[in-house]
């Protein structure tokens, strides 16, 4: 017995060529395309570097911006005088 696929599933997929290398930005444009289900999905991505974290020029760095913050509640106290107090 085949297995068949739906119909938002095949109309999802009809712009996808599998033999065809697709640039990173290109992925992410098709993954977009492809919603086919009624909940909201989420990608999960894992690129190989290549590099030998031992070594210190290779090491990789950078930030994150995380859609809803980290949870926490940012408090700012100023003690001032006179017209910095008015700011």
């Amino acid at each position: 017995m085949s297995k068949k696929r739906g119909k938002k599933y095949l109309d999802a997929i009809k712009d996808y060529q599998k033999d065809k290398f697709y640039e990173p930005e290109e992925v992410l444009d098709l993954v977009k395309k492809f919603h086919w289900t009624n909940f909201e999905e989420s990608i999960d991505i894992a690129i190989k570097l290549g590099i030998d974290t031992r070594r210190s020029e290779e090491q990789v760095r950078g930030a994150v911006d995380l859609p809803h913050g980290t949870g926490k509640k940012v408090k700012v106290v100023v003690f001032a005088e006179g017209e910095k107090a008015k700011e």
